[in-house]
């Protein structure tokens, strides 16, 4: 599985991606410039964080991350400096994390509420980045 682009109109895609491993959930970043997406690692539960241009060029890795849910998820913040994924260490709750796509820089975004064990989902930013709002089991949260 590799990342493709399709401009709108007449044409074929365009591949971005031809690694052997799957790539996938891609994302645009808000600016248009980015496609960040997970490279998977067979046989383990992490992946690699991608970023490539939108339109073709030098990939390049900027973190690894914990696959733990079935469907996993990466989103943007409405800069286009940040990823926000699952971060997972062992003995630890997962949390929601932020990655740099400059630095590759970490730090945790979002911990659990309680009840604590329940998994955390799809963060989603305000468009002007003061609010984000995630699903913890069942509850959807909203923090500034």
């Amino acid at each position: 599985m590799d990342v493709y682009v399709k401009l709108v109109g007449p044409g074929e895609a365009i591949r971005l991606t031809q690694n052997p491993a799957d790539d996938i959930v891609p994302r645009w970043s808000p600016d248009g410039r980015w496609i960040a997406f997970f490279r998977t690692r067979p046989k383990t539960i992490t992946a690699d964080l991608m970023l490539i241009p939108a339109l073709g060029g030098a990939e390049r890795k900027i973190g690894e991350v914990a696959l733990r849910s079935l469907s996993p998820w990466l989103t943007w913040t409405p800069d286009s400096q940040w990823l926000a994924a699952l971060e997972y260490t062992a003995g630890k709750e997962p949390a929601i994390g932020l990655i740099s796509i400059q630095t590759g820089q970490r730090r945790t975004l979002i911990t659990p509420k309680e009840p604590v064990g329940l998994m955390l989902f799809y963060p989603a930013f305000s468009a002007d980045g003061r609010f984000v709002a995630y699903v913890q089991g069942r509850d959807l949260h909203v923090v500034a």
